[in-house]
């Protein structure tokens, strides 16, 4: 017999039943260039940064689903990243394959979008999205200006609401930031 599942977040709050959920669909990604943007933002924090100086956990993922609540209204950032939370295991359960943020309890504190084409609603639908999600930082990178006249739309999220902010993203608490850079990545010199 299995113990009842317990909320990490409050012993007094059901854990919802995910199974009818669907967390995966197997789409492939958008296009090279996009996979390779996502590949240059996850693999140097995987291979070249400890995590928060203080050695909390973190959780940082690609085109993973996020729920913020037990149906399949979710989101599938380009990436995130979560502070103060890490993966549960084992990863073969379907409750585990996913960001639920009940799990968690906390919304991811960076989302990433990177715009491939005009269809996927990086400054509108998502906007609100992670919005009501209570998403803290919002960054969607626009290389071939699709959706506006920038490369970078950065929003931060003020008195309940995700408003544009200007410059680079600093997280000061984990130690890391997200900038432009120009360079060769993978013998493919671009923005």
């Amino acid at each position: 017999m299995h113990a009842p599942l317990r909320n990490p977040v409050s012993d007094d709050i059901p854990v919802p039943d995910v199974s009818h959920l669907k967390t995966e669909d197997d789409t492939p990604a958008d296009n090279l260039f996009s996979e390779k943007q996502i590949r240059l933002l996850t693999e140097p924090l995987f291979s070249g940064w400890a995590g928060p100086p203080d050695g909390e956990p973190f959780f940082l993922a690609a085109n993973v689903g996020v729920f913020p609540m037990a149906s399949d209204d979710s989101f599938a950032p380009d990436v995130f990243l979560s502070l103060d939370t890490a993966p549960k295991e084992p990863l073969s359960e379907k409750k585990n394959r996913s960001y639920f943020v009940w799990e968690h309890g906390k919304p991811p504190d960076v989302v990433i979008e990177i715009v491939s084409n005009t269809e996927g609603g990086e400054l509108s639908r998502k906007v609100r999205g992670y919005e009501r999600m209570r998403v803290t930082h919002y960054v969607v990178f626009d290389a071939w200006l699709l959706l506006s006249d920038s490369l970078v739309t950065r929003f931060v999220l003020r008195d309940g609401m995700l408003v544009q902010q200007e410059g680079p993203l600093w997280l000061a608490r984990a130690g890391i930031g997200l900038t432009l850079w120009e360079g060769e990545y993978e013998k493919e010199r671009a923005r």
